[in-house]
């Protein structure tokens, strides 16, 4: 009788991005940073995702997106009173071999 051991590699979730901040504010655009997640839960952060939304309004927007190494993004045409930031890493997908 044979026995076979598969082992099954599931990388753990990945910290989010923390302490969210706006860095600099102009009539026309404003720059928000972060700081980079600690863990990144066995799969590698490739990049952020910047979403935006409209205080008064329920739907997130993409703003735009960084590579993996930069923590801070300039929103250009900054046109609004009030909005809300929200900062999703994304990673590689892990693959089975």
């Amino acid at each position: 009788m044979l026995w076979w051991t598969w082992y099954i590699f599931v990388p753990d979730e990945p910290e989010s991005p923390k302490n969210l901040r706006v860095k600099e504010v102009w009539t026309n655009f404003i720059t928000i940073s972060w700081d980079a997640p600690e863990k990144d839960g066995g799969s590698p952060i490739t990049g952020y995702i910047i979403e935006k939304r409209d205080a008064l309004r329920p739907m997130w927007l993409k703003a735009g997106t960084v590579e993996a190494g930069q923590t801070t993004f300039k929103v250009q045409g900054f046109v609004g009173t009030s909005f809300c930031w929200n900062i999703l890493r994304k990673i590689r997908s892990p693959s089975l071999h």
